[in-house]
């Protein structure tokens, strides 16, 4: 499993998903991300049972999945289609497939990482709430859905192949019957 971590408008990062990683915007997070609004601690993201979680840290411009503001210290069970947003613009999306991933990250790191101020900067709801941050969400999810159904016709292809070598052997195992009854 990978997290992919898109900032504003860069390219996303992706690193690959340990059983348990925190996220913020200081040591001793798993991953540190240099972004205005984002808390020291802001988000544990944790397996469990096979199972991923994510935990707000009580961060000051909190923790969404689906655009919810979730409590702090409460586990919300997280998949592939729900992404999560931190603070104003940043986005985590759990990936399952490999295919998809062109270069994982080390933790620990974000490329062309600043050093990060000690204090927190609060963000206003009107920020959290600014249509290019919607518009950002609203990219990330489609692309969600294209992967998803990108894997569903490749599914439905598969199957086809299967069916068609199955009813090649019918009409073999027929042929061979109408031959060795005559």
């Amino acid at each position: 499993m990978f997290l992919e971590i898109s900032i504003g408008n860069e390219d996303p990062k992706t690193y690959s998903l340990k059983n348990r990683m925190l996220v913020g915007a200081s040591a001793p997070c798993d991953i540190i991300l240099p972004v205005k609004g984002l808390s020291r601690k802001h988000v544990l993201i944790f397996q469990d049972n096979g199972e991923y979680f994510v935990t707000d840290q009580g961060s000051t411009n909190g923790t969404y999945v689906n655009e919810s503001r979730i409590k702090p210290g409460v586990a919300i069970k997280i998949s592939v289609m729900e992404p999560v947003r931190l603070s104003g613009d940043v986005l985590l999306c759990l990936m399952d497939d490999q295919k998809n991933v062109s270069h994982v990250q080390a933790p620990l790191s974000y490329a062309n990482s600043k050093e990060v101020g000690e204090a927190t900067t609060i963000i206003s709801l009107k920020e959290l709430n600014n249509p290019k941050v919607r518009d950002i969400a609203e990219k990330r999810r489609e692309k969600l859905r294209q992967r998803i159904s990108e894997k569903v016709v490749k599914k439905s292809f598969d199957f086809a192949k299967v069916l068609n070598i199955l009813i090649f052997l019918l009409l073999g195992v027929a042929g061979y019957l109408a031959v060795t009854k005559k």
